[in-house]
């Protein structure tokens, strides 16, 4: 979820992207251990600019590199100017109309994913199931041929039988 600043009634401080585009757990990841997890769950960004009531969320132990986030959150949440009056704006990022439904969550999963486009024209070919499960197979580099056995540490033969001349993988085989 994106979320557009209005009042900050219906943000929470923590979890939400609401600071540029990003939660505070993506900003300063070694903080979040040391927030109390009541505070992530319920903190309202209303809440937490009022008087940096946030500060009060922190247990004790900051070490040096928690203290360099810290302070790298203190000064991107001095800039930040709520709009009194306006609701927050809660977005869905998978969507273009920024409204969730289980279609963009299902294409979120394969979101920066590579298609395998020649699988329908394998599948709804007129051979065999037997020749298309070989074709499958053999594309996906699944034939248990001499390169894959010695990846898994079993027996398998130095060279190809057919030529003696080079390593037996499934591409020299059908080639």
């Amino acid at each position: 979820m994106m979320t557009e600043r209005g009042d900050g009634t219906t943000t929470l401080f923590w979890e939400d992207r609401w600071l540029h585009g990003k939660s505070i757990a993506d900003l300063a990841p070694s903080l979040m251990p040391h927030v109390k997890r009541t505070a992530t769950k319920t903190r309202t960004v209303q809440q937490a600019l009022q008087g940096n009531q946030w500060l009060d969320d922190f247990g004790r132990g900051l070490v040096v590199l928690t203290i360099w986030e810290f302070l790298l959150l203190w000064n991107l949440i001095q800039e930040v100017q709520l709009t009194p009056g306006v609701q927050d704006e809660h977005r869905w990022r998978f969507s273009s109309t920024g409204h969730f439904s289980s279609r963009s969550a299902y294409l979120s999963f394969f979101h920066g994913s590579t298609a395998f486009e020649p699988h329908k024209r394998l599948w709804s070919s007129w051979a065999p199931l037997r020749a298309k499960l070989f074709l499958w197979m053999a594309i996906m580099n699944r034939c248990w041929t001499a390169d894959r056995l010695s990846r898994k540490g079993l027996d398998h033969p130095e060279a190809c039988p057919f030529c003696d001349q080079q390593e037996e993988t499934i591409e020299h085989i059908l080639l």
